[in-house]
């Protein structure tokens, strides 16, 4: 065993991938004996052998489903059709350098059937939404909150490169609504539903995705939801779409991005040995194109390069460094200053550190002379209380409940502050009118 991998110890993106199905196995979208049977038939770096082993395994699982729902055990055939679901999915993972391929086709409509499936057999509500956008359907899932009476607030998901909204339901979905959130998961443009369906490929400016969405959820079931308490999540290289959208909507009011991603571009400079200005200088030049090829070698590159223009709508390897440039931060922000909502941080940073729990400033009424430390603040109420004394005694965690801060992931807090039109050296509380 190689640097700790149960499998595959000579083949980084197989165990990396591999390990993204265990991860699934909380909530129900993986089983540890399915997942290392399915593994145990792989040949590392064979795209057909890992194909045929998790769709193998994803017909088993479904088979085991439409038996036990014939049975009349219908809980049995829930859990069976979630894990067919992923199985399904994982299975074209490696087949995108030929996006024509019947194989992937296949996947992807067996993918969301099951998972329909799996939906239809479901304790609380959870129920497939189509969004009007630009002449076509973008497809997702609403589930309602497990707990909780009157309007609830809502958990907006979204992956990111390569996943579907189906995968969302173990990132957050499920878990939003068994913690009394309503939760929306989609697909949006690049994404596996709107790129299958309707060849829509990946665009930076999520802004124009994620508003329709809003728009269309707040009209379908606006009264179940609590207008003023709206996030959005991204995954992945949605941890770079999901904030573009947030500074452009003062609906969402928190965003969370795991990761935060602030120049897409940089993991595959690193993998090219490069740099941004090595990328644009590559992503110019047609004869790089057969220098991307000899590199393709790498089995990480070679699938980069393979899903990659397939998800952003190019045919060669130079157009695609040339897309993968227009993926970052430091432009896409509206102007400043703004007279509605905007970006707020203690130092004026973008992107912030996430705290250990929500901050009371996600309040629209909060102060902008924020707390050194989330306990100086009421939860609740946003008011200044004394910090509670304890002894601090050796290996003693003064607050045992808060989750331990992951340096990995970004908040931000929209919209808590903004900058005066007339005053542009005042910050002044959202909540107060302009002028």
């Amino acid at each position: 065993m190689t640097g700790g991998r149960l499998l595959f110890p000579d083949h980084d993106h197989y165990w990396f991938e591999t390990l993204r199905v265990l991860g699934h196995t909380g909530y129900g979208g993986a089983d540890v004996g399915e997942v290392l049977t399915a593994a145990a038939d792989i040949t590392a770096g064979d795209p057909n052998s890992w194909h045929h082993a998790w769709s193998a395994m994803a017909e088993r699982v479904a088979a085991t489903a439409r038996n036990s729902q014939a049975a009349g055990h219908p809980v049995s055939a829930r859990d069976s059709w979630l894990r067919a679901s992923t199985y399904h999915r994982i299975s074209d993972f490696y087949l995108h350098a030929d996006p024509d391929d019947p194989r992937v086709e296949h996947a992807h409509r067996q993918t969301t059937a099951c998972f329909a499936s799996h939906a239809a057999l479901v304790e609380h509500p959870m129920t497939p939404v189509r969004i009007p956008f630009e002449g076509v359907e973008l497809t997702g899932w609403f589930s309602q909150a497990h707990r909780g009476r009157g309007p609830r607030p809502l958990l907006v998901l979204h992956n990111g490169f390569d996943g579907p909204a189906e995968e969302m339901h173990y990132l957050g979905g499920l878990a939003g609504a068994q913690r009394a959130f309503h939760t929306l998961t989609f697909d949006g443009p690049g994404q596996p539903s709107a790129l299958r369906d309707h060849r829509l490929t990946f665009r930076p400016d999520w802004e124009t995705v994620v508003s329709p969405i809003l728009d269309h959820i707040l009209h379908t079931h606006g009264e179940d939801i609590d207008q003023t308490r709206i996030a959005l999540l991204g995954v992945n290289l949605g941890g770079m779409l999901a904030p573009r959208a947030a500074a452009h909507d003062p609906r969402i009011r928190a965003l969370i991005c795991v990761d935060g991603v602030y120049d897409a571009s940089s993991t595959l400079a690193d993998l090219l040995g490069t740099d941004r200005e090595g990328l644009g200088r590559l992503a110019a030049d047609p004869a790089a194109e057969a220098q991307l090829a000899a590199a393709a070698d790498s089995p990480v590159l070679s699938w980069v390069f393979g899903h990659g223009r397939y998800a952003m709508g190019v045919s060669s390897r130079t157009a695609l460094l040339g897309q993968y440039l227009r993926y970052h931060l430091a432009t896409g922000w509206p102007s400043s200053p703004l007279p509605d909502a905007g970006l707020r941080s203690r130092r004026r940073h973008l992107l912030r550190r996430r705290r250990p729990r929500h901050h009371p400033a996600t309040r629209a009424d909060a102060s902008p002379d924020l707390p050194s430390h989330p306990h100086d603040l009421h939860p609740s109420r946003g008011r200044r209380r004394p910090r509670p004394r304890r002894r601090r005694e050796a290996g003693h965690d003064p607050h045992p409940r808060l989750a331990r801060r992951n340096p990995g992931n970004y908040l931000i807090h929209l919209p808590v502050a903004v900058t005066r039109p007339d005053r542009p050296d005042r910050v002044r509380p959202a909540g107060e009118p302009p002028g």
